[in-house]
């Protein structure tokens, strides 16, 4: 979890952040700083993370991560189940006006 300040409501709220275990134990003891260092910053680290991420074997995480983050399904033009892979979940399509925004370009 992490502490965001909410700028409408002008108060700090605690916002859930995925794999925020792991990371509370890679930065906040020596031994997951020692385990950052090795292996977690390492390029071969990311590359066997991204293959799994891309692959059919991943899909088991999908469900999990929707009810962890209480993600909307109902936007959702696809199926849960529909998804090859976990990467392939966070670029799903969003059913049309699901999220409308204000195309005028001097707006952000």
């Amino acid at each position: 979890m992490i502490k965001v300040y909410n700028r409408t409501k002008k108060e700090y709220e605690v916002e859930n952040v995925a794999g925020n275990s792991v990371l509370n134990a890679l930065y906040n003891t020596a031994h997951g700083r020692l385990g950052l260092e090795l292996l977690i910053k390492r390029k071969l680290y990311s590359s066997i993370s991204g293959v799994f991420c891309d692959s059919k074997r991943s899909r088991g995480l999908i469900k999990k991560f929707i009810e962890s983050y209480k993600i909307n399904m109902s936007e959702c033009s696809d199926d849960v189940d529909s998804f090859n892979s976990f990467n392939d979940f966070f670029v799903r399509k969003m059913k049309p006006n699901t999220r409308p925004f204000d195309k005028d370009p001097d707006k952000l």
